[in-house]
């Protein structure tokens, strides 16, 4: 049986951070950035209950490619 097509590199496989650990890195409120969330201004995912956001994204803000 061939499970090529549902192989993950690890390469894909990207850190994410719920939202208390993201405003911890970004030094921002957690409330704050449920509202950027909300108003599609910054980019997360909800696994189950909890919105994440991923590590590229952090680091983009932090770098001042990604204004919030």
């Amino acid at each position: 049986m061939d499970h090529s097509d549902q192989t993950l590199c690890m390469a894909e496989i990207e850190r994410m951070y719920n939202l208390t650990d993201a405003s911890e890195y970004l030094g921002s409120d957690p409330r704050k950035l449920r509202r950027l969330i909300a108003d599609g201004k910054l980019p997360a995912v909800k696994v189950g209950r909890t919105w994440c956001i991923k590590e590229s994204t952090i680091k983009k803000i932090q770098d001042g490619e990604l204004e919030v």
